[in-house]
């Protein structure tokens, strides 16, 4: 299930208006799961990670949620099903293709199919933010394997009818009190 809280996370030049014009879409062609919105879901660490990352200092943290009922996301962070059903369709593909294919190659695949039915996708990363590797707990000592507190989960929506609006803005960088970011 989609958390309660989505978290995008946008440049600090886009504060006039915000909750008018917000969520923003994104179109960029490396886009994980393709075009959408894309949210962090959860943790607003994340949001925070990727604004000093692709912002450095400058950016605003909006906040939403959605009314999205779960037969209509491609969960593939808590249904294991359709992970089950993803891992067939990514090695049938791989044998159609004869080599290895991204998540994003497939996604896109599946996502020009006429009959894909979602409004949303979730997706665990398994790549940890350096500075929230803190987070991390392991199951033994001087092992690799951990258990993230604050695991890399993002959302795609596909459909934004599904999202609670106007969002609201969580965090501007240049003042929280700001009128103007507000």
């Amino acid at each position: 299930m989609i958390g309660n809280c989505l978290y995008q996370t946008i440049s600090n030049k886009n504060r006039h208006d915000l909750e008018k014009i917000a969520p923003f879409k994104c179109t960029r062609s490396d886009a994980w799961l393709g075009e959408g919105y894309y949210f962090w879901d959860t943790f607003i660490e994340l949001a925070h990670q990727w604004g000093q990352c692709a912002y450095e200092t400058d950016y605003i943290i909006c906040r939403t949620s959605t009314t999205c009922p779960d037969e209509d996301f491609l969960d593939l962070v808590g249904n294991t099903t359709q992970i089950k059903d993803l891992k067939d369709i990514v090695l049938n593909l791989e044998k159609l293709y004869a080599k290895k294919l991204t998540i994003p190659f497939v996604v896109n695949y599946l996502r020009n199919i006429p009959s894909f039915p979602y409004k949303a996708i979730r997706i665990q990363s398994q790549e940890t933010f350096f500075y929230l590797a803190h987070y991390n707990r392991f199951f033994k000592d001087k092992k690799n394997a951990y258990f993230s507190l604050c695991p890399s989960i993002q959302c795609c929506i596909i459909d934004k009818s599904i999202l609670k609006l106007p969002v609201v803005v969580e965090y501007c960088s240049s003042d929280e009190h700001n009128t103007e970011c507000l």
